[in-house]
């Protein structure tokens, strides 16, 4: 019988501690994805900037209602104070690439618990664009890190157009 008990405590210690351990492994299905980045051939020789944003929940909703146009100024203190990943192109058909491994993807996951990344461009020539929140601004796309959310996939792609981003990536039924 005291073998018993001693398997039963054993058991209930072992799972506390996986229940502890789990907001550590992002068990809500968070995870890190190559994201590629592609503009199209219409930007020759035009610098586009595109801002690649982790944010956890309490960060969502001051981007998702952020003025594009304004976080593109000069000096933006939302801008300059988030944790992100630039990439500069200076011609059509360039494609750049945050990988799965990058060490940005662990301060943004297990220090930070983000839950969405945002896609931010800087697109020259677009006229005066009409400021908008959410994904309803063209120069902004909010990917959801839940792998639940995307077809199996180690890839989010987005391809810079005049018109805005386009993500095609596939994405599941909600």
């Amino acid at each position: 019988m005291k073998h018993l008990e001693r398997f039963n405590v054993r058991s209930a210690a072992l799972f506390a501690a996986l229940l502890l351990a789990l907001p550590l492994t992002g068990c809500k299905g968070v995870r890190p994805y190559n994201v590629v980045i592609e503009t199209d051939s219409s930007f020759n020789g035009q610098r586009v900037l595109v801002d690649l944003v982790g944010v956890n929940a309490s960060q969502r909703s001051q981007l998702e209602m952020k003025s594009v146009t304004e976080y593109w100024g000069d000096a933006d203190p939302l801008r300059a104070s988030s944790i992100k990943h630039t990439m500069q192109f200076s011609k059509g058909g360039e494609k750049q690439t945050l990988p799965d491994d990058d060490e940005l993807w662990t301060r943004w996951i297990k220090e930070r618990g983000v839950s969405d990344l945002f896609v931010i461009a800087d697109l020259p020539g677009m006229g005066k664009p009409q400021d908008a929140p959410g994904n309803a601004d063209p120069r902004r796309r909010i990917l959801p890190l839940n792998s639940k959310f995307w077809v199996k996939t180690d890839e989010l792609k987005v391809i810079v157009t005049r018109g805005g981003l386009q993500v095609v990536t596939g994405q599941k039924p909600q």
